[in-house]
């Protein structure tokens, strides 16, 4: 089943109409709307594979990065983990329209970790014409070495830890369907 999701941002792969759609987005420290935003995921026996489709009508993004930090200043889309729901220790990824990554490890209150790097992560983006798209895959293996209680449950459910945001947008992850 890994080859069912080929990462290229273009999310024409079947599973991708099947995985739950999450859409209930809002900024917690803002009274406006959002842009609409579109987050999907699913898991096979061995990745976590998640998709966001972001409506933007002025995409924020720099033609060259000097370094991942640079990303900060474009319009992005954000995936928290943490093995509690208190935050205290958490690693974030966070991908450009283009596919490009600033991930890092934080322990609570803004100790940030910029050097620390998401092993086996791999992400894709592309412009469209009402925003953008992001593909990516997260090896199970690197969320258990990092602490995260990754397991099946009944009817083949996995639950990924922690908040999920997208241009500070957040809602905590439910529950994806397990690739066959």
């Amino acid at each position: 089943m890994e080859s069912i999701i080929i990462i290229d941002g273009v999310l024409d792969e079947e599973v991708w109409q099947k995985a739950q759609s999450e859409t209930d987005f809002s900024f917690p420290w803002e009274n406006t709307t959002p842009p609409g935003t579109e987050f999907r995921a699913v898991f096979s026996d061995n990745n976590l594979f998640f998709s966001f489709r972001v409506h933007d009508d002025e995409v924020v993004l720099k033609d060259t990065i000097g370094n991942e930090e640079e990303l900060m200043e474009e319009d992005r889309v954000e995936l928290y983990f943490s093995p509690d729901d208190q935050m205290r220790h958490y690693y974030c990824i966070e991908i450009d329209a283009l596919g490009r990554v600033l991930d890092y490890e934080t322990i609570y209150h803004r100790q940030f970790n910029f050097s620390w790097d998401w092993e086996g992560l791999s992400s894709a983006g592309l412009l469209t014409d009402e925003g953008y798209i992001v593909e990516g895959m997260i090896p199970l293996s690197s969320l258990k070495s990092l602490g995260m209680p990754v397991g099946e449950e009944e009817n083949s459910i996995h639950t990924v830890p922690g908040p999920v945001s997208s241009n500070n947008q957040w809602y905590n992850c439910r529950a994806l369907v397990k690739l066959d």
